[in-house]
């Protein structure tokens, strides 16, 4: 990715800005230009009346971040979408307090209805014997318009060389019967015709 074509926007702390901020974005946007809107993180946004109350002192309980949130889905996808603009919004999840433990997606349910993809990411230390040399990237396709849902990849990045473009390979070589996964003693991998 060219850098020197990313615009970074970071007056934006709050819901009712970001709102704002986006709707006048994608209405300013001629039809035919290619881009794209990545908001990091949607669920760690403040309220207007969160951020107020926080200036006042009041330690009130804000019940209208949620309601805001879903206005901004209401507001802003049709638009990105007639328009041809993709949206990337970064949230974050926890598990639910009930009986059997959910994952729940922080700022209420309006960005599970209204997403067209949503992909869950967790990830882990790669090593090569004691030492960490990157991330395992666990993928899961949770919803999906286009593709398969309940699909999950595994990728690996590399703290230096980046992501291993072969990462998932072998997990699409066992799902299609190409190959068979072994497990013997410490060492796995995958055979292919008894290799």
């Amino acid at each position: 990715m060219d850098t020197s074509k990313i615009m970074m926007v970071d007056d934006v702390d709050d819901t009712f800005k970001v709102i704002y901020k986006v709707t006048n974005i994608i209405d300013s946007a001629e039809e035919d230009y290619k881009w794209m809107i990545t908001i990091d993180s949607i669920g760690n946004l403040a309220s207007e009346k969160e951020t107020k109350d926080a200036i006042e002192g009041n330690a009130k309980q804000d019940m209208t971040r949620a309601k805001d949130l879903k206005k901004f889905f209401r507001i802003t996808l049709k638009k990105a979408f007639n328009k041809r603009i993709p949206m990337i919004l970064i949230n974050h999840e926890y598990e639910s307090q009930g009986f059997i433990p959910q994952k729940v997606v922080s700022g209420g349910k309006g960005s599970r209805f209204a997403s067209t993809i949503i992909c869950e990411f967790s990830k882990s230390q790669l090593k090569i014997g004691e030492n960490v040399v990157g991330v395992k990237i666990r993928a899961k396709n949770v919803k999906n318009r286009f593709a398969i849902e309940g699909k999950t990849v595994t990728f690996w990045i590399f703290h230096k060389g980046g992501i291993k473009k072969q990462s998932c390979i072998d997990e699409l070589m066992i799902e299609y019967g190409i190959a068979k996964a072994y497990k013997d003693g410490r060492s796995s991998g995958i055979e292919i015709d008894g290799e």
